[in-house]
């Protein structure tokens, strides 16, 4: 059986999560992660963690999955910007054949689109 278990890892909260189906590869869905702070002061994140056919440990910390060769993070750009509280698949916004996610940062009135590819 192949799934995963989030937990809480203070101060952050795992809010929503989507498979991106062919983000880095067109062989392998995506796993999108969006984590906000309620804490005043701390910027929220989005982790995108590569799909692949080979195993990874399933207590790896997503932090770890995020170092750019399993997945990527993004940060937010303001203090309780609360990015990570929406994600979302965004189509093939630039028609490369890969899909590509939109992250929202509400509070600031910002999104960021990350284009799919390897």
């Amino acid at each position: 059986m192949v799934g995963f278990f989030f937990a809480r890892v203070a101060p952050f909260l795992v809010f929503m999560f989507l498979l991106a189906s062919s983000f880095a590869t067109i062989a392998t869905d995506d796993l999108v992660i969006g984590a906000f702070t309620p804490n005043v002061g701390l910027i929220g994140r989005t982790h995108i963690v590569f799909g692949s056919s080979e195993p990874f440990d399933a207590n790896e910390a997503v932090a770890a999955l995020s170092d750019g060769v399993h997945g990527v993070r993004l940060l937010g750009v303001e203090p309780n910007g609360r990015l990570g509280t929406r994600v979302g698949g965004a189509g093939d916004v630039n028609g490369d054949g890969l899909d590509d996610v939109i992250a929202g940062e509400p509070c600031c009135g910002v999104s960021f689109v990350l284009l799919g590819g390897p």
